[in-house]
């Protein structure tokens, strides 16, 4: 069990970690993107915290993200 609970919580942090730095690449570009692309980049980290937050409450964990 303990096993199973490292490996989620590594890619977990993995996860958080691949979001960041594809956020700190497209925010670098930010002033470069239109506003299409920007609302599409919105809507991708939106979908992907409501991912993160749908999994932390089925393991029972209360994480919100504002």
């Amino acid at each position: 069990m303990f096993r199973i609970g490292n490996l989620g919580r590594f890619v977990a942090l993995d996860m958080l970690e691949r979001i960041s730095t594809l956020g700190t690449v497209l925010s670098e570009n930010a002033t470069q993107m239109t506003k299409e692309e920007i609302d599409k980049y919105k809507k991708f980290l939106k979908s992907e915290l409501e991912k993160m937050e749908k999994s932390s409450q089925k393991k029972g964990k209360n994480i919100k993200i504002n």
